[in-house]
């Protein structure tokens, strides 16, 4: 997959925040570690925005909820972080109790100079400071108005490769395993699809691409690449290093599963070369039941959450 044009380290010097973006169950979480071992500051699982809608703060300025969202920020810091290394996968970003006081010391405003400001005082003498949301390619002109330097990076991994994820998620997500449904999942990796395209055509120098499959074979390349997008200089890690997602991905999707799929994935997947694996069995009660649980699962995050509700309004208009 071609990612953007080559930028100079001198263009590069002041870019950002970096947002990676895609797919959730893409490998970002992997490629945030990546970025955080190589002299940056990657927030995994920031969804800083959506604390952001839950209190109302992105339609109007709001000073009665900012002091509130100044909280949240902070929390997010704290929960994503550790505060000196080893960091675990799930939480590579290294935030000292110095950083940590600096981040706190940022005045109320709007979200994106609190959640901005934020992210600059904790990565003073870093290379590059952003996070890691992968449905914020949503968000993209919202985020691009808030910093116009910003530089959106796509993760895209194969769609049954992502369906087979989701399904087998592990116990510790509770009741979010009940997510998973493939003709939703499949249509938010179609919408990422659709915004990639559209923000390649719009903001060339803001967007670059790569693949999940790409980065695992041959990492010296995909950060190569990535690194001249960002105008640093990134080490070569390898994948190797680092603990892998396991969600048992391996397992098969079945006749039914695969049916949705395709049709929710419209023709995206194969615009990208991703072909559809063999089906293990038909599914049909089995698909049923994952429908029943995420239609109740879907309807009560909407019916107790703002930023739920804003985030499949987004996903059905996308």
């Amino acid at each position: 997959m071609a990612g953007s044009a080559n930028i100079s380290p001198s263009e590069g010097a002041g870019v950002g925040p970096v947002v990676l973006v895609g797919q959730a169950r893409s490998g970002s979480t992997l490629l945030a570690a990546m970025l955080n071992r190589a002299g940056g500051l990657m927030i995994n699982d920031a969804y800083a925005l959506q604390a952001a809608d839950e209190l109302g703060l992105t339609r109007a300025p709001r000073p009665d909820a900012a002091e509130r969202y100044r909280a949240a920020c902070l929390d997010i810091l704290r929960r994503r972080s550790v505060s000196a290394p080893p960091a675990p996968l799930h939480r590579s970003a290294v935030i000292s109790p110095e950083a940590l006081a600096r981040a706190s010391r940022v005045q109320a405003g709007g979200w994106a100079e609190i959640w901005g400001g934020m992210l600059r005082a904790a990565a003073q003498g870093r290379a590059f400071h952003g996070w890691n949301t992968p449905p914020d390619h949503l968000r993209a002109d919202e985020i691009l108005s808030a910093f116009p330097t910003a530089r959106f990076v796509f993760l895209m991994r194969d769609p049954y490769a992502v369906l087979r994820s989701y399904k087998h998620l592990p116990e510790y997500w509770g009741r979010g395993r009940a997510r998973y449904h493939p003709a939703l999942q499949a249509r938010a990796w179609a919408a990422s699809a659709r915004s990639l395209r559209r923000l390649s055509a719009r903001h060339p120098q803001a967007v670059h691409a790569l693949r999940y499959e790409d980065l695992l074979a041959d990492p010296g390349r995909v950060m190569a690449g990535l690194a001249r997008f960002l105008g640093v200089a990134l080490p070569a890690p390898t994948p190797d290093e680092l603990p892998r997602n396991a969600s048992r991905a391996g397992a098969g999707l079945t006749r039914a599963e695969l049916w949705v799929a395709r049709r929710a994935l419209g023709a995206e997947a194969a615009a990208m070369g991703y072909a559809p694996p063999s089906p293990e069995g038909l599914g049909l009660g089995s698909l049923l039941g994952r429908s029943l649980l995420a239609g109740a699962y879907y309807a009560g995050a909407a019916l107790t959450s703002r930023d739920m509700r804003g985030r499949m309004l987004r996903l059905a208009r996308a």
